[in-house]
């Protein structure tokens, strides 16, 4: 006989929890080491051309593995998906230790048309009103931005990559540096230019003290179409460029596939995933 009634998702809030709590670690901890000077941005004058190098540096070790406390939170989010996605497969009459309930997890699709075979697959059993509120929470993939920047995975797609990835290897930290336009002075004359370059992705950022990453770089080049990105004027052109301020430090969590999450994407994800399990606590079973 079908269960009926709301889902019993205890342990899905427990693991959200946890995610809270883990994060707020994590953040208090990155704050700290920013703070105490353990790492720190840096804006360094090339010796030959007109350019500046914006740096990350560490001085200190952060208190705690960053890296792994972020995958801790991701795997926890992770696991408050799957933890609902259980419920839905056992009001549907799915047993405990039944031959598919090691397969059962959140299904997270970011291509509209794998969707019903995926939810078939991984939540057996879901009722049309389930997998209706399971597609509806779903983040399918948009068209590339015209700007020609490499797409951005929606949230819950790089969740599901990287909350398992921690299952199975740490992830990595990177960093990455902006400039403002307000950066750049004195006034730029027509027969040159200069770019702000933020690399991206951001470069891996070694935990050990004294080392240090290049994140960015402002620079003066010809102006007009003949000519390539990267010639750079020298300081004997006569062109002046102010030093500019240090750079704003970002950083991120990154796997081996190159998925990666910065660390103001957190506190979204972690909404996004409360959202859910508070949409799946009023769904009723079949």
């Amino acid at each position: 006989m079908a269960v009926t009634g709301v889902l019993d998702l205890a342990d899905a809030r427990a693991k959200l929890e946890r995610a809270k709590e883990l994060h707020a670690q994590l953040d208090a901890a990155i704050s700290t080491w920013i703070d105490g000077g353990g790492v720190e941005a840096q804006s360094r004058r090339s010796d030959q051309f007109v350019c500046y190098k914006g740096f990350a540096k560490v001085n200190a070790l952060p208190s705690i593995n960053l890296a792994l406390r972020a995958g801790e939170v991701l795997h926890a989010l992770r696991s408050a998906l799957d933890y609902t996605a259980f419920q839905i497969y056992l009001a549907g009459g799915g047993a405990p230790n039944g031959e598919g309930a090691h397969m059962v997890e959140f299904p997270i699709v970011d291509d509209p048309a794998k969707w019903d075979s995926t939810v078939k697959r991984k939540v057996p059993g879901a009722w049309p009103a389930a997998v209706k509120a399971l597609r509806a929470v779903q983040q399918f993939k948009q068209p590339p931005p015209p700007s020609g920047l490499p797409p951005i995975a929606p949230l819950l797609t790089r969740l599901r990559i990287l909350g398992g990835t921690d299952k199975h290897r740490n992830l990595s930290l990177v960093a990455t540096g902006a400039w403002s336009a307000s950066a750049i002075s004195p006034a730029i004359q027509p027969w040159y230019k200069v770019d702000i370059r933020i690399y991206m992705p951001g470069p891996l950022l070694p935990l050990e003290p004294g080392k240090k990453v290049v994140v960015s770089q402002v620079a003066a080049h010809p102006a007009g179409p003949h000519h390539h990105p990267d010639d750079t004027y020298t300081w004997a052109s006569g062109i002046q460029l102010e030093k500019p301020a240090p750079p704003e430090l970002k950083f991120g969590f990154r796997a081996n596939d190159g998925t990666e999450i910065n660390t103001r994407e957190l506190p979204t994800v972690i909404d996004l995933v409360e959202s859910i399990v508070q949409r799946f606590a009023v769904l009723p079973g079949p």
